[in-house]
């Protein structure tokens, strides 16, 4: 308290914050399990991106996601071909993700799988992966003035990754985050 006779000092005026841009709409495209589609060698998969392709500028689709199973058989190149003619149709400057099913990844104790040599992911970085072999990995992008964080889970690494993405969640804290995956319940639905 000042004493008898002398002025307060003037409060100081902060700067007022400067409100966040008004983020742009945008959308994301979500497909999972088209395995029945391109066991079946039909159109029905190869249609949808299409729709995908040619509603991109109605709707400013940013990002295609696949949550996995994208074929019924991973053993059958056949499926594997639809899937590729199918992911072609997307447009070149889309941002496309892809998370493996149990379908879509050979038996585990085979260290390899068809997966990793066909999925389309355009921001795939060996930098960004979880594991080894690169079933699972994040990717980061900017879409409508906002920054999106993107995670592709593979089958069967769900609970053994959860720690990672934690980390890399606190690693990119200013980031929206989106969790890709094929299966986040237990058979018995829990």
């Amino acid at each position: 308290e000042p004493e008898q006779g002398q002025l307060s000092p003037e409060p100081t005026q902060e700067p007022t914050p400067e409100p966040a841009a008004k983020p742009i709409p945008f959308t994301i495209a979500w497909i999972s399990d088209t395995q029945a589609y391109t066991a079946a060698d039909s159109d029905v998969f190869g249609r949808m991106t299409q729709w995908i392709a040619d509603t991109q500028a109605e709707y400013n689709t940013v990002l295609a996601v696949h949550t996995g199973d994208i074929v019924y058989n991973a053993f059958r190149e056949y499926e594997w071909k639809s899937a590729v003619a199918a992911f072609a149709k997307l447009p070149k400057d889309l941002h496309i993700l892809t998370a493996a099913g149990n379908h879509d990844q050979l038996p585990s104790e085979d260290t390899g799988t068809p997966y990793l040599d066909h999925r389309p992911d355009t921001d795939f970085d060996t930098a960004h992966a979880f594991d080894s072999k690169g079933l699972s990995y994040y990717m980061t992008f900017e879409a409508g003035g906002v920054p999106i964080l993107v995670f592709s889970l593979a089958y069967g690494q769900e609970v053994e990754a959860a720690n990672w993405v934690n980390t890399v969640c606190k690693q990119y804290a200013d980031h929206y985050a989106i969790l890709c995956l094929h299966s986040y319940l237990d058979p018995s639905g829990y």
